[in-house]
């Protein structure tokens, strides 16, 4: 295991290599009380990991805005969140954009991830509805935006399995020139109403797409997630900390120690975080999520 720290401006992260994956942790928060995982896969590279603590809260919204810069400088990927984790009192949502820019010198394909906890889980059929608006921004050569192995631009995430996609294969955004192209769709009007599975754990939505050199793709989300109040379960910190392997009331490097050392099929340990059977990238995210 390799760590290595990084700092951007104002924003540091501390690195570690972990099975194929580099895992960052943002520690410029203010707060651990809830945290998003921004999860980062660009051309056949490794895995980045991401867990940023919100900066600020306002009427049960935390803000989580800040971004990455690819070392090598060949890239670099914002995100500007306000969230609100609680589907209880009101709808479960996620407001705000994500910015991704290719500075590479060629095509380059991204897969970015965003979701953070839920608190109560829906243990019942959620709804979910969604506005969203796919654009891009192109130098003077012009550019494009594109479907990768015919898979959807954006797709609402559940327990880290992809639930509902938009803007599916083929999907083509370009303009000639400097200039700009968007579109925008929306589902589950009025929000949210359109049904969905249960989500046991996290909520969230990826991008995956290819973008063309020098040029900005970016994705502007209104997300609403809620249910019915008999499909609300209670929230996972209630309980034991999802993540806190060795039971010592913190979830931190220890912790991370021994699941990476579970890594694989594992059937009945404590590493499996999600009771699929394997420890695997969803356990790492779940651990992150709590980290602290």
């Amino acid at each position: 295991m390799k760590r290595q720290f990084h700092c951007f401006g104002t924003c540091c992260f501390s690195t570690m290599s972990v099975a194929g994956m580099v895992v960052a942790i943002v520690t410029a928060a203010v707060a651990a009380d809830s945290t998003m995982t921004i999860t980062i896969k660009v051309n056949e590279e490794p895995t980045i990991v991401l867990v940023d603590n919100f900066r600020d809260e306002s009427n049960g919204l935390f803000h989580f805005a800040d971004s990455y810069v690819d070392p090598a400088g060949r890239w670099i990927i914002g995100w500007n969140y306000w969230v609100d984790p609680n589907p209880l009192e009101q709808d479960a949502a996620f407001l705000g954009s994500t910015d991704v820019t290719n500075f590479s010198g060629d095509e380059a394909e991204f897969k970015v991830m965003l979701d953070t906890l839920l608190c109560p889980p829906i243990i019942g059929p959620s709804l979910l509805g969604a506005f969203v608006k796919a654009a891009i921004y192109t130098n003077d050569d012009g550019g494009s935006m594109r479907d990768v192995n015919q898979q959807a631009i954006w797709t609402f995430v559940a327990d880290g399995v992809g639930v509902r996609p938009v803007f599916v294969s083929p999907f083509l955004l370009s303009f000639s020139g400097n200039g700009s192209a968007s579109f925008s769709t929306s589902f589950g009007l009025p929000f949210p109403s359109e049904p969905a599975p249960s989500i046991h754990e996290t909520a969230g939505f990826l991008h995956q797409f290819a973008l063309t050199d020098g040029d900005t793709a970016k994705f502007t989300t209104s997300l609403y997630v809620g249910a019915e109040a008999e499909n609300l379960g209670e929230c996972l910190d209630e309980g034991p900390r999802v993540g806190d392997l060795n039971q010592d009331g913190v979830v931190n490097a220890s912790d991370l120690v021994m699941l990476v050392s579970a890594w694989g099929s594992c059937q009945e340990c404590d590493a499996d975080l999600n009771g699929d059977g394997q420890v695997n990238i969803i356990d790492l995210l779940l651990l992150l999520s709590n980290w602290g």
